[in-house]
């Protein structure tokens, strides 16, 4: 499910089950277009083997805001990408290098995302990205919140991992810990890889 150019006061409080691809906020933006979302609240709800779970997606060159996004007891199982905002999303037509991939999602200008609020959040991830806060060093995202996040690998011997950038807010009681979030500054990127989705 997208959610495109001028929504505001969204509210999916009853419970809902989700088993396709995903629930997201996107694409907004494209074609360097402005585009705004705020006020949504995503409620009790389950993803069961989906591609992404909870995800924003905002293109490279747009420009607007997403505001005041909420996802509250959430239940993720066997999900590829569980938490992901991508403020730097772009079609990959071409085999680009990837040191030239980092340099355009640092370059871009894209959509201001704030206060997005992740609460009573749990489940298994198919991958070993857990978590993926994905903001460029222009707009960056901030005013993140994590409170009582835990996400596991759905194969128990396997642990789950954390990617992030340019990245403000507060984290607690969250696992995998997303140290990016206690920093006063706009973090870096952890990790040795980009992780890029569609």
């Amino acid at each position: 499910m997208d959610r495109e150019c001028g929504q505001e006061q969204m509210d999916s409080g009853q419970q809902c089950h989700w088993s396709c691809h995903e629930w997201s906020v996107g694409s907004l933006g494209k074609d360097g277009g402005y585009a705004t979302v705020e006020n949504v609240y995503v409620s009790n709800c389950s993803f069961f083997g989906t591609t992404n779970g909870l995800r924003i997606k905002t293109w490279q060159n747009g420009y607007g805001f997403v505001r005041n996004v909420t996802y509250n007891n959430i239940r993720l199982q066997n999900t590829r990408n569980p938490i992901i905002i991508d403020q730097n999303y772009r079609d990959l037509v071409e085999d680009f290098p990837i040191a030239k991939l980092y340099e355009m999602m640092m370059q871009g200008k894209g959509i201001e995302i704030i206060g997005v609020t992740y609460k009573d959040v749990s489940g298994t991830s198919a991958t070993s990205v857990a978590i993926n806060l994905g903001c460029n060093s222009s707009e960056g995202c901030s005013n993140i919140i994590m409170d009582r996040v835990n996400l596991t690998s759905v194969s128990p011997s396997e642990k789950v991992i954390v990617l992030c950038s340019n990245v403000k807010g507060q984290e607690t009681t969250v696992s995998p810990k997303v140290s990016c979030l206690t920093e006063k500054l706009p973090s870096t990127l952890i990790g040795s890889h980009i992780l890029f989705s569609h």
